[in-house]
Order: C-alpha cells, then structure tokens, then sequence
C-alpha cells in the first residue's frame, strides 16, 4: 500500500491524498477486503500507480465550489496535469459531472488541458476554458 502525500503548492491548491492506492494490483485484487471494490477504483488505482512512477508530486484538487479532480500531478518538468478517472461515462449525469469538476478545476489554475480517463470512451470535449481528452485507459497507460 502507498498513500501519496501532498503539499501546498503556490497559486493552487493542493490537497492530501485522502485515499489509499495499492501499486500491485493484482495482489490487491486478490486478497481485498473491500479496498478495491469495483473496475473503477480498480482503474482509478492503476491511473495514480502510473502518475507515481512519473513524480513523487500527485495530489487531488478540490475546486472553490467543492467539485473534485481525481489527481493533480506535477510533472518533472514542471507541467500540472489534471486526470479524472471514470470507468464509463456513457450516462449523461456521470458524463456531466466529471467534465463539471475538469472544467472548474482547468478554469481555476489556468490549465488548458485535461485527462478524463475511462475504460473505453475516445473523444476531446471543448470546454470554453480548454479541451478535456477523453481518452481509453491503455492509449493512456501507453502515451504517459
């Protein structure tokens, strides 16, 4: 079990991760105890093991207007990236509210793009603040 830490970071907010993610899946998969209950959190769990890998630097970000952003990540190099992780988005009210909490979250720290990352799902959605990229979870797994 790893639990990501967090900090305050300047001109956003940063918040502790309030979650506990497993980096052997397969082991937690096997012998949870209700840890990983479902392919979301499942996929939610293999999204933040493959963000950790590129930075010690994950946190999740909760908007003004309390709307929450799966992970908030700060690359090596400086870059932030929102990721939202939801395994199917195909119903109009899930659909709604991640693209609510990318969109008051890219509105707030500026950022111009983000990742909804699902299990199969393939679009871009522009939004007036920028463009969230829908994208399936292995294009993602293999692209970051």
């Amino acid at each position: 079990m790893n639990p990501a830490s967090g900090q305050q970071e300047t001109g956003w907010q940063a918040r502790e991760l309030r979650k506990v993610y497993c980096v052997d899946h397969a082991l937690a998969d096997t012998l949870s105890n209700g840890v990983l209950r479902n392919r979301g959190q499942m996929l939610e769990n293999i999204v933040f093991v493959q963000l950790r890998r590129q930075t010690e630097r994950v946190f999740y970000y909760k908007s003004k207007g309390g709307f929450e952003v799966d992970f908030m990540a700060v690359l090596p190099d400086g870059e932030k990236r929102l990721v939202q992780v939801c395994a199917d988005i195909s119903s109009p009210a899930t659909r709604k509210r991640e693209l609510r909490a990318l969109r008051a979250a890219m509105e707030e720290t500026g950022l111009q793009e983000a990742w909804l990352v699902t299990e199969w799902e393939n679009e871009n959605v522009e939004l007036p603040c920028g463009t969230v990229h829908v994208v399936p979870a292995a294009d993602y797994l293999v692209q970051s």
